[in-house]
């Protein structure tokens, strides 16, 4: 009988002890490359109803050359559902890039809480692919000496262009 009445106050202790609240979780970074540019995804969960946050990032890109290149960012986390929840990206562009493979390499990400000034956790930034290939800068001409004539544009209109190589 003593060992039973043991066990139970054990139990209704273990319910009534204060169980640690988790907060300002950062689950998952995800960058996804190309050579025009990057997009970088952020998940997360029980973020404070009334604070700012944002997901602080850097992440290694290696070169054709050797040589890695260091990029950094941040991701503004514009809202959140109910739960505090959120799932946020972004685009950043870089290129044009000359030909060769690049390698992603390396990465973190923080999430700070812009309203009180701490960081939380830390993810590892995960590549989708790992690497890509470009084929290289363009050849062709930027710009058209050929002007309007001087006609304006009424504000609200649609122009058109055709481009097309000579050579």
């Amino acid at each position: 009988m003593f060992r039973k009445l043991i066990g139970l106050s054990a139990i209704v202790l273990g319910l009534a002890a204060p169980v640690a609240a988790t907060a300002n979780e950062l689950d998952n970074a995800t960058v996804s490359a190309g050579c025009t540019g990057y997009t970088f995804t952020a998940s997360g969960k029980y973020l404070e109803a009334n604070d700012r946050y944002e997901v602080q990032y850097w992440f290694g890109l290696k070169l054709p050359n050797g040589k890695t290149w260091d990029v950094n960012g941040s991701l503004p986390v514009k809202s959140q559902d109910g739960n505090g929840d959120f799932n946020a990206n972004l685009f950043e562009g870089w290129g044009p890039f000359p030909q060769g493979k690049f390698d992603l390499v390396y990465g973190r990400a923080t999430l700070a809480d812009d309203t009180t000034g701490k960081t939380w956790n830390n993810a590892y930034v995960t590549f989708s692919p790992e690497c890509f290939y470009c084929q290289g800068m363009c050849s062709s001409q930027t710009q058209d000496p050929s002007n309007f004539n001087g006609t304006a544009i009424a504000p609200g209109s649609t122009i058109w262009f055709n481009s097309n190589s000579r050579g």
